[in-house]
């Protein structure tokens, strides 16, 4: 009797493992680490100033503030999906524990931000939440995915530096500038000498021929 109540509870516990929701996969970070755009909702200018501006704000405080989108965190909870994402990215100094992540999940109609246990005291959820409300949602509403991203990106932005004792702002001007920069460079050609070697090469082998 005891044999069979346990293969029988044993029975059960598979088949509630077997009906629990699978955890979504987080995706891991590209090349650029700072903007992971997936859904495609983000623009070049947008993602360019958030990465360039990131550059800025890593160099005076280690701050990092990601920018992420996916169309859906599957049947995980955006904010399992979140928290786990932010910790195998390692996001922020380890030391300072200064990161921040801002995730949009398009289709669910979602979004979450988190931060570092660092920024706890500077961004609390409460502040969070409000910077969600006034400078994310309106635009979220409207799918203008793009103006709500950067202008909450600005708002947390200028918080990450000034806990850390900087006075900064999030710059929407430095991927064109960087752009300029690029095209300002004056075109070098084909150097001389790899015209001439040919013909060289040439040269010699009609004499010796």
């Amino acid at each position: 009797m005891k044999r069979r109540f346990l293969l029988v509870l044993a029975l059960s516990l598979v088949l509630s493992c077997l009906s629990l929701p699978a955890l979504a996969e987080v995706p891991q970070p590209n090349g650029d680490f700072y903007v992971l755009d997936l859904s495609g909702v983000l623009s070049d200018e947008t993602k360019g100033n958030i990465i360039l501006n990131n550059d800025l704000l890593f160099g005076a405080c280690q701050g990092q503030i990601v920018v992420v989108t996916v169309d859906s965190t599957g049947d995980t909870d955006i904010g399992d999906y979140a928290c786990d994402l932010f910790n195998s990215w390692g996001i922020g100094s380890a030391e300072k524990n200064n990161g921040m992540l801002i995730l949009l999940a398009i289709q669910d109609d979602d979004y979450y931000v988190l931060q570092g246990m660092g920024l706890e005291e500077a961004l609390p959820s409460g502040t969070l939440a409000s910077l969600n409300n006034a400078y994310l949602e309106p635009y979220f509403a409207q799918k203008d995915y793009d103006t709500g991203v950067w202008a909450l990106f600005s708002q947390i932005y200028t918080r990450v530096a000034a806990h850390s004792g900087l006075s900064m702002t999030a710059d929407d001007t430095l991927y064109s500038q960087y752009l300029s920069a690029i095209q300002a460079r004056p075109s070098r050609g084909v150097p001389p000498l790899l015209i001439l070697a040919p013909l060289a090469v040439i040269f010699l082998l009609y004499l010796i021929l």
